[in-house]
């Protein structure tokens, strides 16, 4: 190995332990919250109604319940699935594109069920962990950013390895 792909291998497993410990948080924050949010939505029942014009806004009230809980398991699993998925390609010495191709499907969709679930879901046991840890006020952004910088490097070295086997 050179130095340059040494370099490269150590950045990206620096921004892998960062995504991980992120995703871990964000899986604590979201499944701590859980229960409470399958509690409401079996309190609301699917038979609420008002009457007059607002039922629409009753239904869409119920279904983002039903989403956020259903946003919130898929994200859980999605996220360990690609932090094992992502730790297993640092430890061995060299990756399949396989692999790669599947670490950056899961990245997106993660990302894209991170983006789905209502803050609602989320937002007081994101304030009571902020309270006590004030450095976690960005961490959506953190989140978000970490991401989209290993969805990038994922791709540029599989367009890399493509390139040099032609």
């Amino acid at each position: 190995m050179n130095k340059i792909s040494l370099v490269k291998k150590w950045i990206f497993s620096i921004l892998v332990i960062l995504y991980a410990i992120i995703s871990l948080l964000w899986c604590y924050i979201i499944s701590s919250n859980f229960v409470y949010n399958l509690s409401e939505i079996q309190r609301r029942g699917p038979s609420i109604t008002i009457i007059g014009g607002a039922d629409l806004p009753t239904w869409s009230f119920i279904m983002g319940g039903i989403l956020g809980c259903a946003c919130s398991v898929l994200f859980v699993l999605l996220s360990l699935t690609t932090v094992f998925l992502f730790t297993i390609s640092i430890l061995k010495k060299q990756t399949n594109r396989k692999l790669n191709i599947l670490l950056c499907i899961f990245l997106v969709l993660t990302l894209i069920i991170y983006m789905l679930i209502p803050a609602q879901t989320y937002v007081v046991s994101l304030y009571a962990l902020v309270r006590k840890l004030s450095f976690l006020k960005y961490i959506q952004f953190i989140y978000i950013i970490i991401s989209l910088i290993i969805i990038l490097t994922n791709i540029l070295f599989a367009i890399k390895r493509s390139n040099k086997t032609q």
